[in-house]
């Protein structure tokens, strides 16, 4: 994976990134963890060191992900906000706007 430090970066994903807030949210409303890191699925040595790149890298400025099948917005780190979808086949579309 290569981060470009000198450009904005917007990080897709399928697995969010755990928060207190998001594995709260898929522990109530699926009953099992859906997302990886610290507060979620502890992640293997090659995805926790993407995990770190994505994190520690100032020029990140929001990431989208999905896998829990249904909406969350959060801060992670609180620098990066995370938006994770709803499934396209639930009729589901969530728009994000980006502003300069």
């Amino acid at each position: 994976m290569a981060l470009n430090k000198n450009k904005p970066t917007l990080v897709m994903m399928h697995i969010p990134v755990a928060t207190d807030y998001i594995t709260s949210q898929t522990m109530a409303k699926r009953g099992a963890l859906y997302s990886i890191g610290e507060k979620g699925v502890k992640p293997h040595n090659s995805t926790k060191k993407a995990l770190d790149m994505i994190l520690n890298n100032i020029n990140v400025f929001y990431i989208i992900s999905g896998h829990t099948h249904f909406e969350i917005e959060d801060v992670i780190n609180e620098r990066i906000p995370i938006t994770v979808c709803s499934p396209l086949y639930e009729g589901a579309i969530t728009l994000i706007k980006i502003n300069n």
